[in-house]
């Protein structure tokens, strides 16, 4: 055990070194995913913002992060701000524009990405263009949205291939049928833009470039990505985000851009013509079915494997971003009833995968969190008393109210899930090979997980509760083990919940 301590320790610090070469745009690199609201409070008022960010930007730093996505920060009617008021302007309850260009210069300071949601599918019915074009059918920016007369029955009426259209276009005037009907897919208040218009398709790139050029963010994560045309139109979709990456390359070839499209494999392969990088919300599934039935139900990796290469066959450059879970979806620990093995062995499952894997904020102190939506965005705990002013108060919590589930509490433990998010973080950044090798499938027992990374690397998980055997060719030998602080089982057996790293020879 304490040669391993000591492997880790040494691992830390190479890790250190390699960290402070590399791009913090490298596509194996950790990211960070912040609930603004959440986050941190720098000024009392109990809502998070960005100057708060920029507080707990060392936080971030020593957790090994390499670069973080803001939820949307533009002035907006609701909590989360998924429907925009106004694209170039930062909501007050988060602080001014100069605040943004101060966290991305301290952020870069620290060899941190930023990037921003970017919600272009629709906008809050209280932007100007909404606002006029419900006052005035005559208003030019009637055309920036989809309008539906009520005898138009065929665009809202059910139809066989869409059976969800009754709710998507909503009337204008609840007492008035006469005044029409208007297309917004998520909501009644988030009515969903027209990209044939061409000023409109102009406007949201314009946008784009202002936040890249004016204010240095590093690029965008693209909400509801496959929503830009209806369902269906999938192509006009993916053409309209080559037009999008044109415009911003144009003003920043380096920009990063990833997008959500929450669909099958197949369909998100096709936005790698447009977009570099996607996430692939399939892997998170398939990672919590495995922790829940504690085994591999046949083929995880291959199928992976095959997604790379679909992917890669679409984009060679391509990046797929890999996580867990998301704002949008209950947290990985209570998915897992609070098992903190099962937490742990998620992480070292998701950090040893090729990808790019982002971290929900607080997933690496254990956070719990089930909907409703507002549950699984609760404020993170930074302190174990409850008095320290970062914490936010927006919300009252439901699910994180141990405080052993604080950043404080965790720093200060010996085994706590945050050091192991740190040490596989490191890990990770340390080798190539696991965060840029290929992966392959390597034969193992039910109950485990194998898999090669690279040509070096040979990483061995145990879905189960048990102690299991197994064997390795020769040309394997042991490496490291995590959580680090479990007892190295003998020759053969790896410990429950458990995952083994393996170095060929000679590598």
């Amino acid at each position: 055990m304490k040669h391993f301590i000591t492997l880790i320790t040494i691992i830390v610090c190479l890790s250190t070194n390699v960290i402070a070469q590399q791009l913090r745009n490298n596509p194996g690199s950790v990211y960070y995913e912040i609930f603004v609201r959440s986050f941190s409070d720098s000024n009392g008022d109990g809502i998070g913002d960005i100057p708060g960010i920029i507080a707990k930007l060392d936080y971030l730093k020593n957790l090994g992060i390499k670069g973080i996505w803001l939820t949307p920060v533009h002035p907006s009617p609701t909590y989360h701000k998924y429907d925009v008021k106004d694209y170039r302007s930062i909501d007050p309850e988060y602080g001014t524009i100069e605040d943004m260009r101060t966290l991305v210069k301290e952020a870069h300071v620290r060899d941190i990405s930023v990037i921003m949601d970017y919600v272009v599918n629709h906008t809050s019915t209280q932007h100007l263009w909404f606002s006029t074009a419900k006052m005035n059918p005559a208003a030019e920016s009637r055309d920036y949205y989809l309008w539906a007369n009520e005898s138009e029955t065929h665009r809202w009426q059910a139809q066989p291939y869409n059976q969800g259209l009754p709710w998507q276009w909503h009337k204008v005037d609840s007492n008035d049928a006469s005044k029409g009907r208007y297309y917004g897919f998520f909501w009644r208040e988030m009515p969903d833009l027209n990209f044939d218009n061409p000023f409109v398709r102009k406007t949201m790139i314009d946008h784009a470039t202002f936040w890249l050029t004016e204010v240095g963010i590093d690029g965008f994560r693209l909400d509801a990505a496959q929503h830009v045309y209806e369902l269906n139109e999938h192509h006009k979709s993916i053409a309209w985000w080559e037009e999008f990456r044109k415009g911003v390359e144009s003003v920043k070839k380096d920009v990063y851009l990833v997008g959500e499209i929450v669909n099958a494999d197949s369909i998100v392969t096709g936005y790698f013509a447009g977009l570099k990088a996607n996430f692939h919300f399939d892997l998170g599934k398939q990672i919590l079915a495995m922790l829940k039935d504690e085994k591999d139900p046949g083929g995880f990796v291959d199928r992976l494997a095959a997604s790379i290469r679909a992917h890669k066959a679409k984009r060679p450059d391509c990046i797929d971003a890999i996580f867990l879970t998301n704002h949008d979806q209950n947290r990985i620990m209570s998915e897992l009833n609070g098992n903190m093995s099962k937490g742990m062995l998620a992480a070292s499952i998701l950090l040893t995968l090729p990808g790019q894997p982002y971290l929900y904020y607080g997933e690496e102190i254990g956070m719990l969190g089930k909907k409703p939506d507002e549950a699984i965005r609760e404020p993170i705990l930074w302190t174990n008393h409850g008095k320290d002013p970062h914490t936010t108060k927006w919300e009252q919590m439901r699910f994180n109210i141990d405080p052993t589930h604080s950043v404080e509490s965790q720093q200060q433990a010996l085994n706590s899930i945050l050091g192991h998010y740190k040490q596989l973080i490191a890990v990770r950044h340390a080798f190539s090979d696991l965060s840029n090798g290929n992966i392959a499938s390597y034969p193992s027992r039910e109950g485990l997980l194998a898999y090669t990374r690279g040509d070096s690397l040979l990483i061995l998980h145990n879905l189960t509760s048990k102690e299991q055997f197994f064997t390795l060719q020769k040309e394997f030998q042991f490496f490291m083990h995590f959580p680090s602080y479990i007892r190295l089982p003998e020759e053969g057996r790896i410990a429950p919940y458990s995952t083994m790293i393996f170095k060929r020879k000679g590598s």
